[in-house]
């Protein structure tokens, strides 16, 4: 019985010892699962970064692309104003040239109407036994200076062509000397037509003698 007694505590002993060992060998096999385990859940952490970092670029990408359009669509813009300017512009210039054509030659006509009357004056006179020489002489000569004051206008309109297809300062400066140097000759002609129906008046004309 005593050496019964004195087995048990030693078997129980060596049983602690056995599952402390047990215990040990299971905590390292343990420790290596749990390291997989940690790297198997960083993984996907990993993974899941990639693309957090990736959206934001594209982004960028897109709102650039976006603003990059919206330059290009406002140059178009100003292109189709500034021309659409060039145009309105074009077309006021023509009809301002056009303008000064249609002056000129409207005072061209007035003188025309008022040479058929002074003319018929003085046949008139002539009629009467009226000394028109005076008259018919500064006739004469006003119808020269007429003809030259419709040659300008004909230059006028000659540049005025011209720079409504140019549309250059050149040639309208072209345009605004020829224009002038009608202006100036009409305004001769007018003067010699003034002196023709002045000569008409009583007293500066006398009777034929008989």
């Amino acid at each position: 019985m005593q050496n019964v007694k004195t087995m048990l505590p030693l078997q129980a002993a060596a049983v602690a010892g056995l599952l402390f060992v047990a215990g040990l060998a299971f905590a390292q096999d343990a420790a290596p699962a749990t390291t997989d385990a940690a790297q198997t859940t960083a993984a996907p952490v990993e993974t899941q970064a990639a693309p957090t970092t990736a959206k934001p670029a594209t982004g960028i990408r897109a709102k650039v692309q976006t603003l990059k359009e919206r330059v290009a669509g406002k140059k178009d813009e100003v292109k189709t104003e500034r021309k659409a300017v060039k145009e309105k512009i074009s077309a006021l210039k023509k009809t301002q040239l056009q303008n000064v054509v249609r002056k000129l030659e409207a005072r061209a006509k007035t003188i025309d109407a008022l040479l058929v009357r002074i003319e018929s004056r003085i046949a008139k006179l002539a009629t009467q036994g009226t000394n028109t020489d005076l008259s018919t002489s500064l006739v004469a000569t006003a119808k020269v200076k007429i003809a030259d004051a419709k040659t300008a206008i004909e230059e006028v309109k000659t540049k005025v062509q011209i720079a409504a297809e140019t549309a250059t300062r050149e040639s309208i400066t072209e345009v605004t000397t020829a224009a002038r140097n009608a202006e100036a000759k009409i305004k001769s002609a007018h003067a010699a037509l003034v002196d023709a129906v002045n000569s008409l008046k009583p007293g500066l004309n006398t009777v034929k003698p008989k």
